[in-house]
């Protein structure tokens, strides 16, 4: 019988279908410049649009939900980006096309120098060229009646004013529009880069050692654990019993491993212990094996980086210095973790300094080339014309002999400023390359490398071949599975996911997505097979017991426990302040109407935020210590966040405004502060109506579980009770004696 072929996935094959896309489509699936009907290219033919399920047979099956899913993600991007993400627009002029293949084409195009170093261009980003008659007029974004089409930016000048970038030849629209000199405007729309590396690392995912785990959801069993092993760990690091717990099971076997870590319980404390277990191990048996650290976000890596950066240090005594590499782009790396990425550690042995010296001479030195040609034309000039002249001349053949010595003498300068040139551009081209062996060096020479998820498919590493036994991914909870797929393409056979299912979800835009379960991340998918099979840290060390006792109860089913001095570390003076008005925590009742903005479609509650405000001013006058950095304040909706800030910014000077914490709760996990004021908005003047997404258990958790010292809760206790949630936690607040009317004399 013959074997059915398997569809071949190529990064390039996933981008032609993206700038096929006709940019004036608003449904929720992307069309076709030349379709009327939602698009299905030929592998989506048989796949069609189906929800993730718990687990999958095989590739195929896999690559069938998830691909067509990841495509109408990254079109809810795009639709997200025309109505949001406004770019400069910029000037753009063929110079050239050169076909690909039968299906791309390449265009090289010119931006005038004053437009290109404001435009956001790199390369990777999705930009959108149209066609405008009038070059200085028109809307941009363009109208439903502007010809338009996507394009990938594939190289980008150093100068910013030379781009090169990839087209889908077959749109009509290429074939008309498209000619040298062609004029256009350009715009970004988004970057392509993480949606293509996630695609690559699905089409490598059949070589992974723990593809068959993926598609089963496989976690390996919790073997018992020799109390006395425990014990060791206990003392060596200064960990309670669950973290010990899971640093043996993490650093014991292979396959995938699951660490629950709730708010406060010690999960970088886990991880760096983890780190330190696995450094060890290395040293006694002298092997090379590399572990890979990740995180979704920026901020998650460069926190942890930053409590590595004087190395580890166990409470027994032993210290590490583990060489560590930070991948990624200098400009979004943050702190101490600077100090670790390869431009800093490049530069720190001057070559990148060199280099860019050396680039500078040259600029030089082509102005001087420039400055030269010019002066020889010039000469060439006058020689012409003073032999046309000679009847007026004094002495023709001197004059004429004198300047054709001159301009010798420029063409000579001329050869000269070229020759250094290339000398100058060899030995740079020489220095390039040291610099490329020299950042392959300090990769391969990494005990640890680190990076956000979508940074481990960087082209650097991938081409140097590496394995990385280990793969750690914290917030392994808050990212979409074919996210997690991009670290694991280097062949580990060990991946230790570290994050909390029962706080906020992976952001996923398209709704259809949401619908089809793509918003589900491996580590819940896991969890959801195998709940007996996770490590639960158990030990808060956080929020005041007054704090902690509700989101324990209602969250985790009261498995946490608290630190054993966190009431004394939290106790603050002013707690007991006009009665015990500030008590680690209160719901105050504020009596007021929600409002919404008919533009953003978000709410916000003037008399909430103007609370907020009067409450803030009361913690001031009941304390002598200073605030600055300690506060925060935060809402489910981002026009609440806008307006309370704009409350604080009428009353407060700019400096003291600085020092206060505004955020969404969405932008806020992970973080924490001495004292949080949430403001909850929803407040209706008819019951019955649904609390929006403020019902949402897991961004509640989130909200209920940032502060240390105080948390403050400012709602329209009628309007919550309509959520079961929330009406429970205004419930334990009139229990506990916790609950006050929004009036502060």
């Amino acid at each position: 019988m013959k074997k059915k072929a398997t569809p071949f996935y190529s990064t390039n094959q996933f981008t032609l279908t993206v700038l096929s896309w006709d940019y004036h489509c608003d449904s929720q699936l992307p069309r076709e410049i030349s379709s009327k009907e939602p698009e299905l290219d030929e592998e989506e033919e048989s796949f069609k649009y189906q929800s993730v399920p718990p687990v999958f047979k095989n590739t195929l099956n896999y690559k069938s939900a998830m691909i067509p899913l990841m495509k109408v993600e990254l079109w809810a991007s795009i639709l997200k980006a025309k109505m949001e993400d406004f770019y400069l627009p910029f000037h753009a002029t063929i110079t050239r096309i050169k076909s690909q293949s039968k299906k791309n084409e390449n265009l090289f195009l010119t931006v005038p120098k004053a437009q290109a170093a404001a435009a956001k261009y790199f390369p990777g980003d999705l930009i959108l060229l149209t066609n405008f008659p009038d070059q200085d007029k028109g809307p941009f974004p363009p109208s439903s009646q502007m010809p338009c089409i996507f394009a990938r930016v594939s190289v980008v000048s150093e100068d910013r004013t030379k781009l090169t970038v990839m087209i889908n030849k077959r749109n009509n629209f290429s074939k008309k529009y498209f000619i040298k000199g062609a004029k256009y405007h350009g715009l970004k729309v988004i970057s392509l880069v993480t949606a293509e590396r996630e695609y690559f690392a699905l089409s490598k995912l059949a070589a992974s050692p723990l593809a068959k785990r993926i598609f089963n959801a496989k976690l390996e069993w919790i073997k018992a654990s020799n109390p006395s092993d425990i014990s060791k760990i206990m003392k060596k690091f200064g960990v309670n019993e669950s973290q010990a717990g899971a640093i043996h099971s993490a650093t014991t076997g292979l396959g995938f491993k699951l660490i629950q870590g709730p708010p406060g319980t010690g999960k970088t404390t886990t991880i760096i212990s983890i780190l330190a277990t696995l450094l060890m191990e290395k040293q006694q048996e002298k092997a090379k094996k590399k572990i890979l650290v990740c995180a979704p976000s920026n901020a998650a890596i460069d926190e942890l980086i930053g409590r590595l950066k004087d190395g580890i240090e166990t409470a027994t005594g032993i210290k590490l210095n583990p060489r560590i590499v930070r991948l990624g782009r200098p400009e979004v790396v943050t702190g101490s973790a600077k100090n670790f990425t390869i431009e800093s550690q490049l530069d720190q042995g001057l070559q990148l300094k060199e280099i860019n010296r050396v680039k500078a001479e040259i600029s030089v030195l082509a102005r001087k080339v420039s400055k030269a040609a010019e002066d020889t034309r010039h000469m060439e000039r006058r020689i012409a014309n003073k032999c046309k002249c000679k009847k007026c001349l004094k002495d023709p053949v001197q004059d004429v002999n004198a300047a054709k010595i001159q301009l010798n003498n420029l063409k000579e300068l001329s050869k000269n400023i070229c020759n250094q040139i290339h000398q100058m551009r060899e030995n740079n081209s020489i220095n390039i390359q040291k610099r490329e062996g020299a950042s392959r060096r300090l990769i391969k020479d990494a005990d640890i490398v680190v990076s956000t998820l979508s940074g481990a498919g960087q082209h650097s590493l991938r081409v140097l071949n590496l394995e990385f036994q280990t793969v750690i991914v914290d917030e392994a909870a808050q990212c979409v599975e074919p996210s997690l797929l991009i670290p694991l393409q280097y062949k580990a056979r060990r991946c230790i996911l570290v994050g909390d299912p029962k706080q906020l979800p992976p952001t996923v835009l398209s709704k259809y997505g949401t619908h089809k379960n793509y918003g589900q991340s491996l580590f819940l998918r896991m969890y959801m097979a195998h709940p007996s099979r996770t490590h639960m840290l158990n030990v808060q060390y956080r929020m005041n017991p007054d704090i902690s006792k509700f989101p324990n109860q209602e969250f985790y089913q009261g498995k946490l426990m608290d630190g054993p001095e966190n009431g004394l570390k939290t106790a603050r003076p002013w707690h007991m302040a006009a009665q015990g008005l500030l008590t680690p925590f209160r719901f105050f009742n504020v009596i007021g109407e929600e409002a919404q903005n008919q533009l953003t479609k978000s709410y916000f509650n003037k008399n909430e935020a103007d609370f907020v405000y009067e409450l803030y001013q009361f913690l001031r006058g009941s304390t002598q210590e200073s605030l600055e950095g300690k506060v925060g304040i935060i809402s489910m909706y981002r026009e609440q966040v806008s307006y309370i800030k704009s409350v604080f910014e009428r009353n407060l000077s700019a400096d003291e405004v600085k020092g206060i914490y505004f955020s969404t709760v969405d932008g806020f996990q992970g973080q924490e502060k001495d004292v949080i004021i949430l403001s909850c908005v929803r407040a209706k003047i008819k019951v019955g109506k649904d609390i929006g997404f403020l019902s949402d258990k897991r961004r509640m958790n989130v909200a209920l579980t940032r502060a240390k010292a105080a948390m403050w809760v400012v709602g329209n206790r009628r309007t919550l009770n309509e959520g079961r949630t929330w009406g429970r936690l205004v419930q334990s607040a009139v229990d506990r004696g916790l609950i006050s009317s929004a009036q502060i004399n």
